[in-house]
Parts: C-alpha cells; sequence; structure tokens
C-alpha cells in the first residue's frame, strides 16, 4: 500500500507499464481506511468499512463477529467512515484481505502488515479438498456475466457480502476462507484478461505482497492461462517491497540508457 498521484492510498491496480510510463487500467474499488495506518495494524476497522460498502442499505446480518466488538469503539470508526474523518480512501488489495480475516476471527490487531492475512491464507489451506461448493451458492454472477471488469474499477463488495453470508448460514470458517480466495482470484484473472485483449497484451505480471499468497497465485496464474494469457512470476526477486526497489532501478537504468541514446542540442554560449 502506498500513496498513489491522485491522493488516495494505493494497493489493487493493475496498471499498462513500461519503462518509460505507467498508466493505470483499473483498480480495486476503494474504501475508507478509518485511522488512516492505526487501521493496518486493526484489521476490524478495515472490516467495518467493507461491511459499510457491502451493505450499504444496512440490511447486514449480525455475525459472531459483531459480538466481539466494542458499540463504542464501533460506532466511532463508523462515525469516520460516513464524516470522512481521518478515513482516507484506498484501494489496497491487502486491506481486502485484512477485512475478510477479521471476519473469520484471523486477528483483530496484528504486530505486522499481513500477519492477518496470512492466517487467512492457512485457514483457506485447512479446507478439506472434497467439500462441497454448494456452499457457494449462487450470490455472485459467473463470470461470462461478471460487468465492469473493463472498467476503471473491480468490484469486490459482493465477495465481502457472500462471506458475510455464507458465515450467518454457518458455513465453516476454512470453507468460507477458501471460497473467498476463488472467487477473488475468478475477479482479478478476469479482470486482467479483460483489459490485456482490449490493449492486444499477452504478458501478465503478478506482482505485490498479495501475491505471496500461495493459493491466491496459483488460482490467479490458472485462470490467466485458461484465458490465453502468460502470467510471469516471481522466482529471486520477491514480490512485495523488496522487489519494489529492484523495480525502481530498473526502470532508472532503463531511462538513464535511453537519455545517452538521444541526440542533444548543444547551446554554448561564451564570453569574448
Amino acid at each position: 500500500m502506498g500513496l498513489g498521484p491522485d491522493g488516495t492510498w494505493w494497493g489493487g491496480e493493475l496498471l499498462y507499464v513500461t519503462f518509460e510510463s505507467y498508466r493505470r487500467l483499473a483498480s480495486l474499488e476503494p474504501i475508507a481506511l478509518p485511522g488512516g495506518e492505526r487501521a493496518v495494524r486493526e484489521p476490524w476497522r478495515v472490516a467495518v468499512a467493507w461491511l459499510a460498502k457491502a451493505f450499504e442499505q444496512g440490511d447486514e446480518p449480525k455475525l459472531a463477529w459483531h459480538a466481539r466488538r466494542d458499540p463504542r469503539a464501533l460506532a466511532s470508526v463508523q462515525k469516520m467512515i460516513e464524516r470522512g474523518i481521518n478515513a482516507p480512501a484506498t484501494s489496497s488489495c491487502g486491506r481486502l484481505f485484512d477485512a475478510v480475516a477479521s471476519l473469520l476471527d484471523c486477528g483483530d490487531a496484528v504486530s505486522y502488515e499481513g500477519a492477518a492475512a496470512c492466517a487467512l491464507e492457512a485457514l483457506a489451506a485447512s479446507a478439506p479438498r472434497n467439500f462441497a461448493l454448494a456452499w457457494a451458492g449462487n450470490t455472485l454472477p459467473a463470470l461470462s456475466s461478471m460487468t465492469g471488469l473493463e472498467s476503471e474499477v473491480v468490484p469486490a463488495a459482493d465477495l465481502v457480502k457472500e462471506v458475510v453470508g455464507l458465515l450467518h448460514n454457518g458455513c465453516e470458517r476454512a470453507i468460507v476462507a477458501h471460497i473467498f480466495h476463488v472467487r477473488l482470484a475468478e475477479r482479478l484473472a478476469a479482470a486482467a484478461l479483460a483489459h490485456a485483449r482490449r490493449l492486444d497484451l499477452r504478458r501478465v505480471v503478478l506482482t505485490g505482497g498479495c501475491f505471496q499468497n500461495r493459493l491466491l497465485l496459483e488460482a490467479v496464474s490458472s485462470r490467466l492461462r485458461e484465458g490465453g494469457a502468460e502470467p510471469l512470476l516471481h522466482r529471486r526477486i520477491p514480490p512485495n517491497d523488496g522487489g519494489l526497489a529492484v523495480g525502481q532501478a530498473a526502470i532508472v537504468a532503463a531511462q538513464l540508457a535511453l537519455i545517452r541514446q538521444r541526440p542533444r542540442i548543444l547551446w554554448r554560449s561564451t564570453r569574448r
């Protein structure tokens, strides 16, 4: 998650990138980040923001998650979101993972970024391989009928709404976690494929901290290959901040090489 040029916190972007420039093609739909950096350490705050987005009509079912909340703290965060006070917008995919992790009791407070998401991945990996896919229900449209995937915003509130619905109906936590990973992978891959076809591109790079999640990485990669695209994955360089530093160095090196190749006009003035 980092500050984008539009003043919002980025972290779930689909980018068209060259060594000279980049263009933001799409991003995960933004939500408020109540408390700013504090929300990174307290994932339940992000859960409040995603629930507000998913249940705008006030039809949110009550879960065990609600019983764990201090009513005064919950009301305070809800007011921050409603009034836009200390609640910057973010499109971070990591914060979506944090929200679902909190809803599934994988951590309401963490000591380092990504701890709740790691716990969510472990929970999803523990789901029985032969569990009935009927648990997923039909609350999300099929990939062929998804709308908005060629737009600038990739919807995700319905994923949170499905998670809540499954929990409310008694679905096992591990199964819900696994379904969330699969659904999100479908959404990310479908959006990437839609834009890749529009731009006549064949390769999609999967990078960023969330792609340290093996379940998500493998699911997105598989769907990209099924759609005719080649996923490029990290091997020697990490996909998180360590890879970011290498990427910045590569861009600077490429731009310096281009500068050396360009013809120059030297205006030299001498005083006699």
